[in-house]
């Protein structure tokens, strides 16, 4: 499996909104393409209706840390080890009481 970046354009860009785009793991640039059209579409139009979409884009890889746009992470999570000190990484900067969820496990940081 290879990792794509897909955008895809719907209804909105007739209002002038930009399109949205998914981070998804798949066999090949079609493939992925298919995956982010399937639940576009479920997500916006009842069966039966003919979608308007539109295919932007299509890549391999994710897109650059300073894109300047938000994305979608549709790729599936792989369970694994946390290390204290990864943990302690993820929660520089955040202040007390600030809970912390990611992939399952929420840490909520106490106030002395």
């Amino acid at each position: 499996m290879k990792t794509f970046t897909v955008t895809i354009a719907g209804l909105e860009r007739y209002d002038g909104e930009k399109p949205y785009t998914y981070v998804v793991a798949a066999a090949d640039a079609d493939a992925a393409w298919q995956q982010v059209y399937d639940e576009f579409v479920r997500d916006r139009w009842l069966p039966g209706e003919t979608p308007d979409v539109e295919r932007v884009e299509v890549v391999e890889g994710v897109p650059a840390r300073n894109c300047g746009y938000y994305w979608n992470d549709r790729r599936p999570v792989t369970p694994g080890v946390v290390t204290v000190g990864q943990v302690r990484k993820l929660l520089e900067g955040l202040g007390d009481n600030t809970p912390v969820t990611d992939a399952g496990l929420t840490v909520v940081l106490n106030a002395k």
